[in-house]
């Protein structure tokens, strides 16, 4: 990383904090500083999260595009991503969130964090061959303890 991008994303970093820190009392203020930081550091987890809970919490993030996350997610995939995204829309459905996730997943095909999101949708929505399904490829060769867990 050159001297520019890190002090772009140690700025982005700063912003971050900031909105959390302000997340409960000021969301609007918290919203532009997430934002900015996601602006400055397009895969920072953090910031993508704290954006889309308020986006969600305040109603003004479209269902079907959150404009965020995908792109956040296609550079770092998380689980916490994943979490936001499924709840994007207040009010859904077990299984509308399942097929929300699954869209998500398909942005990353190969990456792990897909399939295991799916599962964990899967299991809200108790759509067992569909969370099997999902992680069954991940049980061989020492799978992770996440994949286990599910």
């Amino acid at each position: 990383m050159s001297r520019p991008d890190v002090a772009l994303r140690r700025r982005a970093v700063l912003l971050t904090a900031e909105a959390r820190d302000l997340e409960t009392s000021q969301p609007d203020k918290a919203l532009a500083l997430a934002t900015e930081a996601l602006r400055l550091a397009p895969s920072l987890i953090p910031a993508a999260e704290i954006a889309g809970r308020l986006l969600a919490l305040q109603g003004r993030e479209p269902a079907s595009k959150p404009p965020r996350r995908p792109r956040t997610w296609k550079l770092a995939p998380h689980p916490d991503l994943a979490t936001v995204y499924a709840f994007a829309k207040p009010g859904e459905s077990p299984r509308e969130r399942l097929r929300r996730v699954e869209h998500l997943a398909s942005l990353t095909p190969g990456d792990i964090e897909g399939p295991i999101a799916i599962a964990v949708a899967a299991i809200e929505a108790r759509d067992w061959q569909r969370a099997e399904d999902a992680i069954s490829p991940y049980l061989h060769d020492r799978p992770p303890a996440r994949v286990l867990r599910l």
